[in-house]
């Protein structure tokens, strides 16, 4: 009970640093997805900035339920998490998207950060960080963008065809790839450190997602609501083989 009581207050606790980091975060990104809505041809500040608006909102709705999901999940699993941002990270992603010309827009979103908790971890064996429970809360957060994504996003597309519910879900896309990049300060790092067999399905499994959610029938949705789904049994297989 105590850990279920820390995980919910874990999830939705931000120190002032954090909400600073995913303030900028959210901005950054903003600016990033809605990069080719500035105009092509011509440049249009009006659009663009009804662009910037509304992708900063979609981001922040996705990246909150994102970083909720993993620090949940690290709650419960005796930890204390924060999300951290490389300083050089954000700058990586505006260069790289502006050498593109905002057709690859570069998301580098940061990574979380574990601590034991020693209290909620007394009696645990090796109770300090345990690489493998950092690899379980890295793919927490984007099994809860493949939930999201299967449960709600694609259903309500087929159902209303809306643009802005089209947005939601490429915005997911986006993120489930650039999230599984191994590079510094990222959560496919953090899920590399423990297995490279995990990491690779990890990003491969994002890859399709990316390309299926594209295609927008009903089969590619099956296909990837089977996967998510295992993805799921598993992650709860190994919660509730280890902690209860």
């Amino acid at each position: 009970m105590n850990l279920l009581k820390h995980a919910w207050k874990s999830a939705f606790t931000f120190s002032d640093q954090e909400l600073k980091n995913f303030f900028f975060i959210v901005v950054f990104s903003g600016f990033i997805l809605s990069f080719r809505r500035w105009g092509t041809d011509s440049f249009d500040s009006s659009a663009g900035l009804i662009n910037f608006i509304v992708f900063s909102l979609i981001f922040l709705i996705i990246y909150s339920l994102f970083i909720a999901a993993q620090k949940f999940l690290a709650g419960y699993l005796g930890y204390d998490c924060k999300y951290s941002l490389w300083h050089f990270g954000p700058a990586i992603g505006i260069f790289l998207t502006f050498v593109s010309y905002g057709w690859i827009p570069f998301l580098y979103l940061g990574s979380i950060d574990l601590k034991e908790n020693m209290r909620l971890r007394l009696g645990t064996y090796r109770p300090y960080v345990h690489i493998k429970d950092l690899m379980w809360v890295g793919i927490a957060g984007p099994l809860m963008l493949l939930l999201l994504l299967i449960i709600i996003l694609q259903p309500l597309y087929f159902l209303t065809q809306s643009t802005l519910v089209l947005d939601f879900i490429m915005s997911i896309s986006w993120i489930l790839i650039f999230t599984s990049l191994p590079l510094p300060k990222t959560n496919g790092i953090n899920v590399l450190l423990y297995s490279r067999k995990v990491w690779s399905f990890y990003f491969f499994f994002s890859l399709l997602t990316f390309f299926l959610v594209r295609s927008m029938n009903i089969y590619a949705y099956v296909i990837v609501a089977v996967i998510a789904l295992l993805l799921v049994w598993v992650v709860k297989k190994f919660i509730t083989d280890k902690y209860l």
